[in-house]
């Protein structure tokens, strides 16, 4: 990790949504670069893989929560979890942002996330500025 403990990678398809939530991270003193797609998101982490602190992912990107789950065409978040946690081997914490309330799609993240030994976080969407900022103080000053 880099001494500076504030740097935060948000991979959101729809990053106009998330605005005000990114604007509140920055304004709170965290570094937060973006990506709008898994291949950018991929592309960024693969070049500074120990480069930030806390990793935001969409579960969706802009796919159909049916080909999240059957994780198809290595365009989800789901497959760019797998990726980050096994190609890229890094262990940051992930807090992922979703409109699924499918248990299935929870259930398989918590189940990824514990069987590497960490803590799944899922927050819904619309997500709450301050319930973030708390998630993300709580991960990075543990």
């Amino acid at each position: 990790m880099t001494n500076n403990n504030n740097n935060v990678l948000w991979i959101e398809n729809q990053l106009d949504y998330s605005m005000n939530q990114i604007n509140m991270l920055r304004d709170a003193g965290y570094k937060v670069r973006t990506a709008s797609t898994a291949e950018i998101g991929y592309e960024i982490l693969s070049k500074a893989p120990d480069s930030y602190n806390v990793i935001i992912l969409d579960i969706l990107l802009g796919e159909k929560p049916i080909e999240a789950i059957e994780i198809q065409n290595g365009r989800s978040g789901l497959v760019l979890h797998k990726l980050i946690r096994d190609k890229l081997h890094i262990n940051t914490p992930i807090i992922f942002v979703t409109v699924i309330v499918d248990n299935s799609i929870v259930s398989y993240i918590t189940k990824e996330e514990e069987n590497r030994g960490l803590i799944p976080h899922i927050l819904h969407k619309p997500v709450r500025p301050s319930e973030l900022l708390d998630l993300i103080n709580k991960i990075i000053h543990k």
